[in-house]
């Protein structure tokens, strides 16, 4: 683990300061008056942004990403996709069996408070803990800044992933606690297949579409 940390450290040294403070965040205050907060900070340039930069942690855009990298390596491809279902099935476990109660934010605050709310996201109302976009982007840039030695690489899929969990909260379909708790699944997610995928050089590592292309 602290060998991954110092190669990765661009990725895992940032990704920990903001759950750190994202959690400090949530112990000094509730999650309704934290949302609620946030939600008073809006763009007409982020409302479009966010809707499409929500998209990186879709299930779908994540296996196509997972397929593309089997052109450079079949390892990466195969890490990706594993790290993908493994956490994608254990979010699910946890939001249609352990926390089933656990409203959205359009849910929570109907008859309470007015949401800001951006036209054309469709709101989803149950199912809110954890974060299964937050997870997936985790878990998807964290195997992306794996495969390359390049610092900038690492911070830059730090931000990607930051960014695709924020606009969980920013478009009002999470509360920071769902997106904080599925960004942690993702990163433990990613680690521990590391140490499946990287831990031990094999033959097949090496595979790719582009070297059987050159047998």
């Amino acid at each position: 683990m602290i060998k991954l940390m110092r190669q990765k450290a661009w990725f895992l040294i940032p990704s920990l300061f903001v759950i750190v403070l994202s959690a400090v965040f949530i112990l000094l205050s509730t999650k309704a008056d934290l949302h609620l907060l946030l939600n008073k900070f809006h763009t007409a340039f982020f409302d479009s942004f966010f809707k499409i930069a929500t998209y990186l942690g879709d299930g779908v855009v994540v296996v196509i990403i997972g397929l593309l990298a089997l052109v450079l390596s079949l390892r990466l491809s195969a890490f990706i996709i594993t790290t993908y279902a493994a956490t994608g099935i254990f979010v699910q476990l946890l939001k249609h069996f352990f926390f089933t109660d656990v409203l959205r934010p359009a849910a929570y605050f109907k008859d309470i408070a007015t949401l800001y709310l951006i036209e054309g996201v469709r709101l989803y109302h149950h199912n809110s803990f954890p974060s299964g976009h937050a997870a997936s982007a985790f878990a998807l840039f964290l195997c992306l800044a794996v495969s390359t030695n390049k610092k900038f690489m690492h911070f830059l899929c730090f931000l990607m992933a930051s960014i695709t969990a924020y606009s969980r909260v920013y478009l009002s379909q999470h509360f920071l606690i769902d997106v904080l708790t599925g960004a942690i699944i993702g990163i433990a997610g990613a680690v521990g297949f590391y140490y499946v995928f990287y831990g031990k050089e094999r033959n097949w590592h090496k595979l790719s579409l582009l070297t059987l292309w050159r047998k």
